[in-house]
């Protein structure tokens, strides 16, 4: 009788086993079947192919997206003057730095406003310390001691040693054949590059200096007309007392910006490449 038990329940073991194998495989065949209706190759496919539409449609593709910078370089010569503050609160207001080529007799009348564009991060470059073309074009000695004599005086009473330059009358001016005919420009410029300054002419002038000084709404246009091919812009004004060229410059600075320009001070580096030599005129 034992032994009748014990193979009877040997063998509801083994029934037990083999019903739990069967329901086990018939749910992986099930599941499978499922699957494969679910997930078919042709939708498998066409869901890769609208994953990479959509990263294309989302990438960005630099060659049609770039856009060239603009950027525009307020520049002033000449300077200070009794409106240079005006001008300097012009330019803060409006969160713009510009860059000043001054002219040593004049800065010795108006040196709190040399330190006033030092502390409001604008740049300060040498132009001429007494703006003579008979003496500065007479020769090289003269032209660098009168040179060298703004370098240090900007040096010493800013603490910042000016590293840039502006030729009076431009880098092809022709009024220094009057005073000398050897080509002098030319021995200047590779003096100038020799003592580590990089020197920068202009591609848009205000006008503002003429004969007949023209009127603020005529600047603006003067300026705003010349920028309008370019990518970058080295704008030429004079810090006279003009008072035109103050009330047009925050007007030109608006029309500059709704045109995608940006604002930045001269250097060395800046502008670079191509762009730096469109501005550096061919010595006479």
């Amino acid at each position: 009788m034992d032994g009748d038990n014990r193979l009877f329940k040997r063998l509801k073991w083994i029934w037990i086993m083999s019903l739990s194998c069967v329901l086990a495989g018939c749910g992986f065949f099930a599941n499978s079947l499922f699957c494969a209706k679910s997930v078919r190759p042709a939708d498998s496919k066409k869901s890769i192919c609208a994953t990479v539409k959509e990263k294309k449609a989302y990438s960005v593709q630099p060659a049609a997206c770039a856009q060239k910078r603009k950027v525009a370089y307020l520049t002033f010569d000449d300077g200070p003057s009794a409106l240079t503050p005006e001008l300097l609160d012009e330019l803060n207001q409006n969160h713009v730095k510009a860059t000043f080529f001054v002219v040593g007799l004049n800065a010795e009348k108006y040196p709190d406003t040399l330190k006033q564009m030092t502390r409001d991060g604008d740049v300060i470059g040498v132009h001429s310390w007494t703006h003579n073309y008979a003496y500065i074009y007479k020769n090289t000695e003269n032209f660098f001691t009168d040179f060298n004599q703004l370098k240090v005086y900007i040096n010493q009473l800013t603490g910042i040693c000016p590293s840039i330059c502006r030729f009076p009358g431009g880098t092809n001016n022709t009024i220094c054949r009057r005073y000398n005919r050897k080509h002098i420009m030319r021995r200047i410029v590779r003096q100038v590059h020799g003592m580590g300054f990089q020197y920068y002419d202009w591609n848009v002038s205000s006008g503002e200096a003429s004969a007949v000084p023209p009127s603020e709404s005529a600047i603006v246009t003067n300026v705003t007309t010349q920028c309008q091919d370019k990518n970058t812009a080295v704008i030429l004004f004079h810090d006279t007392d003009n008072k035109n060229y103050v009330k047009a410059v925050p007007q030109i600075i608006v029309k500059l910006r709704s045109e995608g320009f940006l604002f930045e001070t001269l250097s060395p580096h800046s502008p670079s490449g191509k762009a730096q030599k469109a501005m550096q005129f061919t010595p006479t």
